[in-house]
């Protein structure tokens, strides 16, 4: 699973040092039920410093933020990269086992 998107809200569990806010209270339990983590942690994602652009995953993905990437928004790109399955049909006479997440 992969969630993504302008959260707007503080919490320890990506900006470790910065005090919680309610709705980063809850975006944190929510993580938690259905585990999932924060793929950037500590990473500014818009001007002002803050990490609000959030991209929360159980697969093993690399997220990075690209600044030279300029869209206009005072925010920065955030860019992630998911695993490809080694296979998505099966050969004759094998079976196909998805990736699970």
């Amino acid at each position: 699973s992969i969630i993504a998107g302008d959260f707007n809200a503080s919490h320890q569990l990506w900006e470790p040092g910065r005090g919680a806010d309610p709705a980063g209270n809850k975006i944190a339990e929510w993580a938690e039920k259905h585990d999932l983590l924060p793929a950037l942690i500590d990473t500014p994602t818009r001007h002002s410093g803050k990490c609000i652009d959030l991209v929360f995953t159980n697969c093993p993905a690399s997220t990075r933020v690209e600044h030279s990437l300029n869209t206009g928004s005072d925010h920065y790109t955030v860019i992630t990269n998911l695993p490809e399955p080694l296979r998505t049909t099966p050969g004759a006479g094998k079976k196909y086992v998805p990736l699970e997440c």
